[in-house]
């Protein structure tokens, strides 16, 4: 029994059963269905990045093929893009977690800060320690190591006072207090954006960086339900980005430092 040609056998018909679909993120995807005669499957094949016969911004990323009876052959075409008239930036996805972290005692901040002049510096510090290996019961009480006289040629003690930062750090690691828990919140920030060009050199190189508020980045600024500290700023921690379907998919990190901001001296841009 002879086999029945069905539908045209000269053209690319694009049939009735197609789709489009938006995603939270702004980006689209569309299917069409495409026929033809089984033989004219090779001239009829499709262009990848071809666009959408009705959004341009549509480009043909994917694509497969079935022979079905009647010596028919189908497309099924994926296409793939942005919204051109969407605010993309008002789809960005906010994940944002707020908890605890242990640090070192002593980088609390009544010890530590202000970075310039800490209560508790260098020479302080390590008398305290030397203190603690000793088993010293006062603290206020001792002359000598560990500050060196030059003039003399003699170690003498810094002067450490009941109440004092210094007193605090020193009773708090006497007692076994080593460590303390720190707010901690981390923002990821995930967006996307036509994909027209990667990211400059300045906006990649601003990872591992901390500016005061929200303006390290776009996506920082224009965050809605990420927490705002008056005087804490957030770490550019990390960036991802995937180029696919016309679209670029940005993944950003953001760490909040403690209550007096990251170190200027380690996260400050850098300038060579």
């Amino acid at each position: 029994m002879a086999v029945i040609q069905k539908g045209k056998v000269s053209e690319l018909i694009r049939q009735s059963d197609e789709t489009l679909k938006q995603f939270a993120d702004g980006t689209l995807e569309a299917t069409i269905k495409f026929k033809c005669a089984f033989d004219k499957r090779v001239s009829f094949l499709p262009k990848v990045l071809q666009e959408h016969p009705d959004f341009p911004s549509l480009k043909l990323y994917e694509f497969g093929g079935e022979r079905e009876p009647g010596n028919i052959w189908r497309y099924d075409c994926i296409y793939k893009g942005f919204n051109a008239g969407v605010d993309l930036w008002a789809l960005m996805q906010e994940d944002v977690t707020v908890t605890t972290s242990q640090e070192p005692v002593e980088t609390f901040w009544k010890f530590s800060y202000p970075w310039e002049n800490p209560p508790v510096n260098n020479i302080v510090l390590a008398q305290i320690k030397a203190a603690i290996e000793a088993n010293v019961t006062d603290i206020t009480t001792l002359a000598g190591w560990p500050k060196w006289d030059s003039e003399s040629g003699k170690p003498i003690w810094v002067a450490i006072t009941t109440g004092t930062p210094a007193w605090e750090l020193w009773n708090l690691l006497r007692r076994g207090v080593t460590s303390y828990r720190m707010l901690s919140i981390s923002a990821r920030l995930s967006y996307c954006t036509a994909a027209t060009k990667l990211p400059p050199e300045e906006f990649v190189l601003r990872v591992g960086t901390a500016r005061d508020g929200l303006t390290n980045t776009t996506a920082l600024s224009k965050a809605t339900t990420v927490p705002q500290p008056s005087k804490r700023n957030y770490l550019f921690a990390g960036l991802n980005w995937t180029k696919q379907g016309g679209v670029i998919r940005y993944v950003e990190e953001h760490s909040l430092s403690g209550p007096n901001k990251w170190n200027p001296y380690l996260y400050a841009p850098a300038t060579q």
